[in-house]
C-alpha cells in the first residue's frame, strides 16, 4: 500500500514536471511567433517606404 501510494506521488510529480516543461516550451514558441510577425511589419512598413505606399505607410505612424 505504501508504495503503491509513493509510486503514484512520483507519478505525480513526474507529470508536473513535464507541464512545467511544456509551458516553458510554449513560452519560447510565442516568443519566436512575436518575433516573426514584428519582423514581418517591419518588413511590411520598408516595402511600404520604398514603393511610396502613403495609405500602407499611415497605418504604421
Amino acid at each position: 500500500m505504501l508504495e503503491e501510494l509513493q509510486q503514484h506521488t512520483q507519478a505525480l510529480h513526474d507529470a508536473e514536471e513535464e507541464d512545467e516543461l511544456q509551458v516553458e516550451q510554449l513560452h519560447v514558441l510565442r516568443g519566436r511567433l512575436y518575433g516573426h510577425i514584428d519582423a514581418a511589419w517591419v518588413r511590411r512598413e520598408i516595402n511600404a517606404d520604398e514603393r511610396g505606399d502613403l495609405e500602407t505607410l499611415a497605418q504604421f505612424r
